[in-house]
């Protein structure tokens, strides 16, 4: 089962399916200097993520989606025009 989704750098490009949200044992998820756009899908952050780094991601757009019952111990957020909530 994945655990840990790295995408990196600008070639990386397009929305978040929410399809993301299948990845039922995903604890890492990486997209630092991406060219991802849209809003981040709510779905990701229902899944058992610890470590979630989204720096440097000039083009998502919309609110952060709740983190309420998360286990996270690190959120990195850094150079983003997008992130409220």
């Amino acid at each position: 089962m994945l655990d840990n989704l790295q995408l990196k750098g600008e070639a990386t490009t397009g929305a978040l399916p929410a399809s993301v949200g299948c990845l039922a044992a995903l604890t890492m998820f990486h997209a630092d200097g991406t060219s991802l756009t849209g809003p981040l899908p709510s779905e990701l952050f229902e899944l058992p993520l610890v470590n979630v780094d989204i720096r440097n991601n000039a083009l998502l757009t919309g609110p952060l989606p709740a983190l309420t019952d998360n286990k996270l111990t690190m959120l990195r957020l850094l150079d983003n025009e997008l992130l409220s909530g």
